[in-house]
């Protein structure tokens, strides 16, 4: 069974991924055009780019470890695949939640124009990320041989992947519902469409296999070596080659496999990376790695806070967008940083002491944002 002390460096990473993903909205919502061009914020903003990914990757990696010794009773369809599901359901009305460009049926249905009711189908991470775990889900319980089912997650990532630069410019509206057309590209404004974003969650998946098969043979320490010998490699092939492909017109980095690459060689090496730190010191879990471990409502907060209209009908997008510099953005990440640090902390306690009123908080919760959207 999973356990959460064994893979703190799992934590560590996706608090770190949501983290650098909270530093990304706040520079890219409120940081002034006229820092564009700058070469130490295009590095940052390259290295914060691969928040994204290494969430999605977590999601596969934390989903295989999750359902270690516990694959019997997911294959019988009990309750804990039951909780799987109701989880993905929950991602997938937080995701879609948060497209709804007013949070009021009424205005929906008077106000909202046929672009803002386009918005609302685009696919961003959270989307993404359901849709893989699905997919996996449906994986575990159909596929019993642990051989197999590495193969299968090996498949996946090739299928979400490979296919991307063919599929990149094709508009799916016109053979299937746009809400499903925007699952495959950008064409339609989703941020993180499955090709090749899914790719990354079933990397994830295959990785968490051959790390729990060395873990199990005792063999641990010798996989992250290799690993990381793999990361540095992959990482440095793929910078070459970019460098000299990049020059041509007919090259479009993003849904190229070697996008997909460049960056599962750098999460790799994070991933060693906190393993290592963990192996060494022997920290325990503090206020940060809570951030990971309560990741969904993270997620959510740093977005409502910035995007909702919350400020007499505005946002503070819309009343600072595109007018800070960086001193003032690094202010506004670390003051963002300690609320979801207390948030997740203090949920975390009431999950941990009182799960019983944990669930009433979150059904509580979700019922009184749907009564309050029906009735705005």
């Amino acid at each position: 069974m999973f356990s959460r002390n064994r893979y703190l460096f799992v934590d560590l990473l996706r608090a770190a991924a949501l983290a650098a993903m909270t530093g990304m909205t706040v520079f890219n919502t409120f940081l002034s055009p006229d820092y564009n061009g700058d070469f130490l914020l295009s590095l940052l903003h390259y290295a914060v780019s691969l928040s994204a990914p290494a969430f999605i990757f977590i999601s596969g990696f934390v989903f295989v470890v999750s359902s270690q010794g516990r694959l019997d009773e997911l294959r019988r369809f009990g309750g804990y695949s039951k909780h799987k599901l109701r989880r993905i359901a929950l991602i997938l009305l937080v995701a879609y939640s948060m497209n709804l460009p007013f949070f009021s049926f009424r205005a929906m249905l008077t106000q909202a124009s046929p672009s803002d009711i386009r918005s609302i189908y685009n696919v961003d991470v959270l989307q993404c990320i359901a849709v893989g775990l699905l997919i996996l889900l449906a994986g575990r319980i159909l596929i019993e041989s642990e051989r197999r089912f590495r193969f299968f997650t090996i498949a996946m990532a090739l299928v979400f992947t490979l296919p991307a630069p063919f599929l990149w410019n094709i508009d799916f509206s016109r053979f299937i519902p746009l809400p499903l057309a925007c699952y495959f590209n950008e064409a339609h404004g989703s941020g993180f469409p499955l090709f090749p974003w899914a790719g990354f969650t079933f990397a994830g998946a295959t990785l968490a296999e051959y790390y729990l098969k060395a873990r199990e043979t005792f063999n641990e320490k010798n996989f992250i070596r290799k690993l990381s010998i793999f990361g540095m490699t992959s990482y440095l092939i793929c910078f070459i080659i970019i460098c000299v492909v990049n020059r041509y017109a007919w090259f479009q980095l993003e849904p190229s496999p070697l996008f997909f690459l460049e960056r599962f060689s750098l999460i790799t090496l994070l991933l060693c990376a906190c393993w290592l730190y963990y192996r060494r010191t022997g920290a325990e879990a503090g206020y940060f790695v809570d951030v990971g471990r309560q990741s969904l409502i993270v997620y959510w907060l740093h977005l409502q806070i910035i995007t909702s209209r919350l400020w007499n009908g505005r946002s503070l997008s819309s009343i600072a967008g595109g007018t800070l510099g960086i001193n003032e953005c690094l202010i506004a990440i670390f003051i963002l940083l300690a609320a979801m640090m207390t948030t997740a902390h203090v949920w975390g306690i009431i999950k941990r002491d009182n799960p019983g009123l944990a669930k009433k908080i979150f059904l509580t919760a979700i019922c009184g944002a749907i009564i309050l959207f029906l009735i705005r």
